[in-house]
């Protein structure tokens, strides 16, 4: 280890530290419920800071709370299993480490407008073979709104530690593991930190920040749409737009007049579908490049969201409105319409739709979309 990474690590240690010496102490004889409290007062001390906090300091905050009173080597071992066997010490810590910092921001994440929030009492329930489950709930303005949460506790390394927790019926656990499955499935262990760090920074982000991303990644395809061709464009594009949008949201408005026509498989078919055709979209339209730029022109707060705007720039100084409605979903700011010089993408696809629908059915709209890819892929569009 260099001499920076050690006095790094040490400083980062020290942030740790200071930051758990705030909360209770616990200990190996404390009871479950002890654990849960110590949870409780973590995540509200954290949340109810003044001044507050910055998402960094907020985030090592968040990491002690978890590290107290969570079993994050066994929470690793469960979404890895023998794939983190596998690694030398160093990387396995590191890779653990970030397992708790992705579980700290998510309960952050999750507890967003709850600031002012009381915890409810504690619940507990045998679960057998020396586990127990512990439910309590954040209620808001008088019970209006509810935030739920169980933790699943075990005692194998001596200690009561947390081991799952559901939030909201959440399983953070299942949602860590789906996240990862592809990410395994193509890199192995090697991307799974990169992944979840990913995501711990995807937390941090401004709106404005999103949209810089995007349109990062437009002007790449852009500038180099000859070499790339569609489907490298395509290709280059599928990550940040799914990363950047709420695609299920956007699926479900976007099918408004018949969403709740359709069964469970159907919505699943759709969301997919809608998904591929959005990223086809962008792969067949961000086709060229002959100098232009974007300008972000600010945010405007909304009752349910926020609107970045911003234009891109034509080389011969024409201007195309692209402005972008934001909403904060799981911790993450995520586009959840464009409108492009004062028109509405959500409102023609759900007119488009809802006209396909009428006339050809569910299953004509799936194949009117994938028409529309594969003319996409041979470079043909409206």
């Amino acid at each position: 280890m260099s001499t920076h990474s050690g006095l790094r690590n040490h400083a980062l240690a020290g942030v740790f530290l200071t930051a758990a010496a705030l909360l209770p102490r616990s200990s190996p004889e404390e009871p479950p419920a002890e654990v849960a409290r110590a949870l409780q007062a973590g995540l509200q001390a954290v949340m109810r800071a003044q001044p507050e906090p910055s998402f960094a300091e907020r985030a090592q905050r968040l990491d002690a709370v978890v590290l107290q009173t969570h079993d994050v080597t066994a929470i690793a071992d469960a979404t890895l299993g023998e794939q983190l066997d596998g690694l030398d010490p160093t990387a396995r810590e590191a890779l653990v480490a970030t397992v708790g910092r992705w579980w700290a921001i998510a309960y952050g994440a999750a507890l967003e407008g709850f600031e002012d929030a009381d915890w409810t009492g504690l619940e507990t329930s045998e679960l057998g073979e020396g586990a127990v489950r512990i439910t309590t709930a954040l209620l808001r303005e008088e019970g209006t709104d509810r935030l739920e949460l169980a933790l699943d506790l075990g005692n194998a390394s001596g200690a009561w530690r947390i081991e799952k927790a559901h939030i909201d019926g959440e399983d953070l656990l299942g949602r860590m593991r789906d996240e990862l499955a592809p990410v395994l499935a193509s890199e192995g262990t090697a991307g799974v930190r990169p992944a979840l760090e990913h995501d711990v920074t995807r937390y941090g982000e401004t709106p404005t920040q999103t949209i810089e991303r995007l349109q990062s990644a437009l002007l790449e395809a852009m500038q180099h749409a000859d070499d790339l061709g569609y489907e490298g464009r395509r290709a280059l594009l599928d990550p940040v737009v799914h990363d950047t949008h709420d695609l299920a949201a956007l699926a479900k408005l976007a099918a408004h007049g018949f969403w709740d026509e359709l069964g469970t498989e159907q919505r699943v078919l759709f969301v997919e579908t809608f998904a591929n055709h959005t990223v086809a979209t962008y792969a067949a339209n961000f086709d060229g490049y002959s100098g232009e730029r974007f300008e972000r022109l600010g945010e405007r707060e909304l009752r349910r969201g926020v609107l970045v705007k911003s234009a891109l720039i034509k080389t011969e100084g024409d201007r195309v409105g692209f402005d972008y409605l934001m909403r904060r979903h799981g911790g993450r700011w995520s586009i959840l319409n464009i409108i492009v010089d004062g028109v509405s993408d959500l409102a023609i696809r759900r007119t488009e739709y809802a006209d396909v629908f009428q006339r050809s059915g569910f299953t004509g709209l799936i194949a009117e979309l994938e028409k529309q890819i594969r003319a996409y892929r041979s470079g043909e569009k409206d």
